[in-house]
This record gives structure tokens, sequence and C-alpha cells, in this order.
């Protein structure tokens, strides 16, 4: 996987960090009823995720850096976004283990336990037509939204859940219809990538070199936040702009 990034909660695993192989699936939840004469009545429950786990060596000046901000993320508990490939997720940090071998060098192993696929909507769900796919991304830009420090993003993104949801049909609008979601999406998208390049303002203004130990954890503490919200708002630009995208295939 060196040449597909996974980026965990704002940590950005690439080249050589990528993880080999990300396992992903799990079970359909069963009640069986065993009836006389060996018939059987299977209940399907509704999913069951298993825990996605990936491991790998973080290498280069970052390295310990990385291993910190996930423990962090890990010690915090909170729900953070996964995502590699075409695959998102919302995750919780269930075990973080880290092997420090060099201030350049740490191998690192991640478990997380699936809280919700946003990009698809209820857990277990297929989207079947342009509006599933729309409504998907948008309730999970809508739910990550709601856990960063970004007021203005999170009023944008709410403009383009009220515009989406006056659109009567999507899969059969016409232009004049989607026109004030096209744009509000647009708008969010440039709110979110001015709300990322605040939280890289922070990241940047901040040293973590040679100081005393409160000040050096307090600026590790504030970095590891700030990296975790602002790879949240990258992906919640990422799934409005796939919500403008799939709007503008619409051909009422």
């Amino acid at each position: 996987m060196a040449t597909v990034p996974l980026v965990l909660g704002g940590i950005v695993f690439q080249d050589i960090e990528s993880p080999p192989n990300v396992n992903f699936g799990g079970e359909q939840q069963l009640v069986i009823h065993k009836l006389p004469g060996g018939k059987r009545v299977v209940d399907a429950m509704g999913p069951d995720p298993a825990p996605i786990q990936f491991a790998g060596r973080f290498q280069g000046p970052g390295a310990e850096a990385k291993a910190r901000a996930l423990d962090a993320m890990r010690m915090a508990g909170s729900q953070v976004p996964l995502t590699w490939s075409s695959f998102f997720f919302l995750v919780v940090i269930k075990n973080f283990e880290a092997t420090f071998q060099a201030p350049f060098q740490v191998l690192y192993r991640v478990v997380c336990e699936v809280v919700t696929d946003p990009a698809q909507g209820a857990l277990g769900g297929i989207a079947s037509a342009l509006g599933d796919l729309v409504g998907g991304d948008l309730a999970g830009a809508v739910s990550l939204v709601a856990g960063v420090a970004a007021p203005a993003l999170a009023t944008a993104v709410g403009n383009v859940s009220t515009a989406v949801s006056a659109i009567a049909s999507i899969n059969t609008a016409s232009f004049s219809e989607l026109a004030p979601a096209l744009q509000a999406a647009g708008a969010a998208v440039g709110v979110a990538q001015a709300a990322s390049n605040g939280f890289d303002g922070i990241i940047s203004a901040l040293d973590v070199g040679a100081q005393d130990a409160a000040s050096f954890g307090a600026n590790l503490a504030t970095i590891a936040d700030a990296v975790t919200q602002q790879g949240v708002v990258q992906d919640v630009q990422s799934l409005v702009a796939r919500v403008s995208a799939n709007l503008s295939t619409v051909r009422g």
C-alpha cells in the first residue's frame, strides 16, 4: 500500500509509513431459531464491523511526534476519521502500540473500532441512487464538523444541508433547482480550506524543541489537537466537494 496514503485523525501515513495492508469487513449479526424437524429461521440483525487493524513504521524527522499524537488520540477516546483509497470510516482508536527504535524510526500497530461509515450513510447501507450518495456524504460532513472548533465551517455545511434538503428529487432536478446547493457547497469547500490553513498556522507557530517539560507537554498536546482537527476539516472538505461533484452530474 506504499502508493496509497492512509489518514487517521489527521495523521498522514504515506510512502514507507503507509501500512502494507489494511483489513475491512465484518460479520452479520444473526439470531438463529432451530425448529423441530431440523428447520431453522435466521433473522439478520444488522452488520457488526470487524476492528480495522494495520501496522508499519514511522520514519523521518516527524516519526516520534506522529507516534505521540496517535497515543494522545487513543487516550482521548474521541471519534476520528480514518480514510484510505475510497474508504472512509469514523473510528475510535482501541489500541495503539509503538516501539521506539530511534527518534526518526518508530514501529507502530493500530487497532480501530468502527463507529460509522459516514460516506455510505448508515452502517451496512448501500447507495442505490445518486440521492443516496449525496445524502450519505452530507450526513458524514454534518457529523464530522460537529466535532471541530470551526464554527464558520459548521455554518457553511449547514447551509449545504439546507439547500440540498430543499431539492425535491436530486435524481431528476433541474439546474435551477440544484444551483443553490452547488453554490453553498462551493462556499463550504472554500471555508474548509481556510479552516485547514488556520490549523496550519497553529501547528507551525508552536515549538517542540528544547524547553522545559511543562511547556513541551502543553505544546505537544496543542499540536496533536490541531493536527487531529485539521484532519477532520480536510475530510469534511472532501465530502462536501464530492457532494458538489455528484450534484454537477445531474441532468434533469
